[in-house]
C-alpha cells in the first residue's frame, strides 16, 4: 500500500513538471476528486452511507482505474446488497489488478461461498493461506468451506490453528460447535455455544446455533394409514418408518408396514399385489450441493404366495451449481417377481423455493409387457418441514395418465401432518395415505 502511494506520489509530480500551469489547476482538482481513503473510511461505518460511497468510487473510475479498491469497495457493497453476480464481476477485477493482493483474494472468495461456489472459494482461500499462513481471515474462510463441504477434518484442523494463535478467537470456537451440531453431538453443541454467549453475548454465530439446534434431529419416524381403491377392490394399510441420522450426511431408514388385502394393482411402477407384511432397511448417504447414493432392501411377504425381495440402488450428483441428476434400478426377486424398475431424471430449481423435476422410468416385468413412463413433479420446500408437491405423468403401455400429491405441513417445530395422494386413469387406482410425523434428538 505505501508503494502505491509512492506511485500516485511520483506520478503527481511527473504531471506537474510536464504540463503547463493552466492544466495543473485541472489534475489538482482531478487527484482531490478521487478520495479512496475517504470511501474506505465511510464503507467501515453502520449504517453504510451507500449513495455517497458510489459517489466517491465514481470519481474514481477514470482517475483511479487500476487501483484495485475501487472495485473492491465497490464489490463488497454488491454483495452486502444481495447483488452477488454483480459483486463477483467487480472482485475478479480486483483480484485481477492486484493478483498478490491478500483482501481482493479473500473478498472473492466470499463471495463465491455466499453464491455456493464453494469450490472456488476453497481454491482463493487456500492460495491466501500459502501466502499468508497465519492470515485469520483466511483461515476462517478455509474452514467454513470445509465444513460447508463435509469435511469435518479439516475443518476442525483450521479451526484448532486459529485457537493455538487465540484461544479466545470466537469465531473459531462457534465453529467448532458449529461441527458438533453437523455430527449430531447435540449436548456438547449446547454447551458450547452457551459458553460463547456467555463470554461473548453479541455473537451471532453462537446464537444462531442455538436457534439451529431448536429445530436439529437425529430420529425421525413417520406412522400413517393408507387406503387403496384399485380396479380389483379395496385395501387398508398401515405403515411405520424411522430415519436415524448418523451424522449430517448419513442416515439408515427402517419401515414395516400391513395390508389388508393382497389385491392386485394397475400401477405401472410397482406391478406386484400389495403384500400383506413387508420390511425395509436402507442406507442413504446426501452432500448437499454436491452428490448421494443409497441402498436399500425390502422384503414383501404374501400368504398365497412366495415371499417377494426387493433391492434398489440410487445415485446422483450435480452437473452445475444448480442442476442436478439422478438414477436408480430396483431389481425384484425370485421368480415370480423378477421385475425391474429402471428411471432417471433431473431438476433444478425454478423460483424461491420451488424446484421442478423430470423422471423416466422404464418398468420390466417378468410376466407382463415392458413399460414406460414420463413424470413431471413441482416440489416446494421449507421453511422449516414444510413441503407441498405436486405431480403429473402419463404411462404408455398400458396408457394411463397419472396426477399425484403430497403435503407435509409442520403442526410445531418437531411434529408434522402428512398426507399423499396418487390417481391412475388406468383401472381409476387412487391411493391416498395421511400421517403424522415426529422429530426428535
Amino acid at each position: 500500500m505505501k508503494a502505491l502511494r509512492w506511485y500516485y506520489m511520483l506520478a503527481a509530480i511527473q504531471a506537474i513538471t510536464a504540463v503547463p500551469a493552466s492544466a495543473q489547476v485541472q489534475v489538482q482538482a482531478q487527484t482531490q476528486a478521487c478520495q479512496l481513503d475517504l470511501a474506505q473510511q465511510l464503507f467501515a461505518l453502520k449504517p453504510r452511507p451507500d449513495a455517497r460511497i458510489e459517489t466517491l468510487l465514481a470519481a474514481c473510475d477514470a482517475e483511479a482505474a487500476s487501483d484495485y479498491r475501487v472495485d473492491l469497495l465497490r464489490g463488497g457493497a454488491a454483495r452486502d446488497a444481495g447483488q452477488l453476480e454483480q459483486a463477483v464481476h467487480a472482485l475478479q477485477h480486483a483480484h485481477q489488478l492486484a493478483p498478490h493482493e491478500l483482501a481482493p483474494t479473500l473478498e472473492l472468495a466470499t463471495t463465491y461461498e455466499w453464491r455456493g461456489d464453494l469450490r472456488a472459494a476453497r481454491q482463493l482461500n487456500d492460495e491466501a493461506l500459502a501466502a499468508t499462513p497465519t492470515s485469520r481471515a483466511a483461515l476462517l474462510g478455509a474452514a467454513r468451506v470445509a465444513r460447508a463441504q463435509h469435511r469435518p477434518a479439516e475443518a476442525r484442523a483450521l479451526y484448532t490453528r486459529l485457537l493455538a494463535i487465540d484461544p479466545d478467537d470466537a469465531e473459531a470456537l462457534s465453529g467448532l460447535a458449529w461441527l458438533e451440531l453437523d455430527s449430531k453431538h447435540f449436548s456438547a453443541a449446547r454447551a458450547q455455544f452457551e459458553a460463547e454467549l456467555k463470554a461473548h453475548p453479541d455473537d451471532l454465530n453462537a446464537q444462531a446455533g442455538l436457534e439451529q439446534l431448536k429445530q436439529s434431529w437425529r430420529y425421525q419416524f413417520d406412522a400413517g394409514a393408507s387406503v387403496y381403491s384399485l380396479a380389483a377392490g379395496t385395501a387398508y394399510g398401515g405403515t411405520a418408518q424411522l430415519q436415524v441420522a448418523l451424522n449430517d450426511t448419513d442416515t439408515l431408514l427402517f419401515g414395516v408396514g400391513h395390508n389388508t388385502r393382497e389385491l392386485p394393482t394397475e400401477n405401472p411402477n410397482d406391478p406386484t399385489p400389495l403384500p400383506s407384511n413387508y420390511g425395509r432397511i436402507g442406507f442413504q448417504r446426501l452432500v448437499p450441493g454436491s452428490y448421494h447414493w443409497g441402498i436399500a432392501y425390502e422384503f414383501r411377504e404374501r400368504s398365497a404366495q412366495n415371499g417377494e425381495n426387493r433391492v434398489e440402488v440410487n445415485l446422483g450428483s450435480y452437473l452445475t451449481r444448480t442442476v442436478q441428476w439422478f438414477a436408480g434400478v430396483r431389481q425384484g426377486f425370485p421368480s415370480p417377481w423378477e421385475n425391474r424398475l429402471v428411471y432417471a431424471g433431473l431438476s433444478a430449481p425454478v423460483i424461491e423455493r420451488w424446484s421442478a423435476t423430470l423422471t423416466g422410468y422404464y418398468g420390466h416385468a417378468e410376466s407382463a409387457s415392458d413399460s414406460q413412463a414420463l413424470v413431471l413433479d413441482l416440489t416446494r420446500e421449507g421453511p422449516g418441514q414444510l413441503l407441498y408437491n405436486l405431480g403429473a405423468g402419463y404411462n404408455f403401455e398400458p396408457r394411463s395418465f397419472i396426477v399425484h400429491g403430497r403435503v407435509v405441513w409442520p403442526v410445531t417445530t418437531r411434529q408434522a401432518l402428512t398426507f399423499g395422494i396418487e390417481h391412475r386413469s388406468f383401472g381409476n387406482e387412487l391411493e391416498a395415505a395421511l400421517g403424522w410425523r415426529i422429530n426428535w434428538q
